[in-house]
């Protein structure tokens, strides 16, 4: 219950998010993202997502390159519900995110992944898969390569 508390704060406002981060929450997350209960790693992903909002909170979660090298390894999981919680995390970072966070997180295997999602993976899956390339596009799309 305390994680769905959790969870419900970080659906607030963006003030409550970054209270909630500044307050040392990714450091828990980073620990409870690999509990061999399924259920506790689903209420950690979707309270990722919730998280993901702002250019500010995606710096601070790619502080943690443990969380995002779990959040790809569910990603590649079996795990349905898991899996389309991480993709809403991947599609807010891609919407939200700086080119400097997606370049951080999106690495040779994420590709791979979604290609897989996208070929063989639940309709929902490939929906959100899908919106995380469109916002993905869109941000690379602002960036000038010199």
């Amino acid at each position: 219950p305390a994680l769905r508390v959790i969870g419900n704060i970080l659906l607030g406002s963006q003030e409550q998010c970054e209270y909630v981060l500044e307050n040392g929450i990714l450091p828990y997350y980073d620990e409870l993202i690999k509990h061999p209960n399924k259920a506790i790693q689903r209420e950690i992903c979707w309270s990722i997502s919730n998280l993901v909002t702002s250019q500010k909170v995606i710096e601070e979660l790619i502080q943690f390159p443990d969380i995002i090298k779990t959040l790809m390894k569910i990603l590649e999981s079996e795990a349905i519900d898991l899996r389309q919680e991480v993709l809403w995390t991947f599609r807010n970072i891609f919407k939200n995110g700086s080119i400097n966070a997606i370049d951080q997180v999106v690495n040779g295997d994420f590709f791979e992944i979604i290609k897989s999602i996208l070929q063989e993976g639940h309709h929902d899956h490939k929906c959100i898969a899908l919106e995380a390339i469109y916002y993905l596009l869109e941000t690379t799309r602002t960036v000038s390569y010199t």
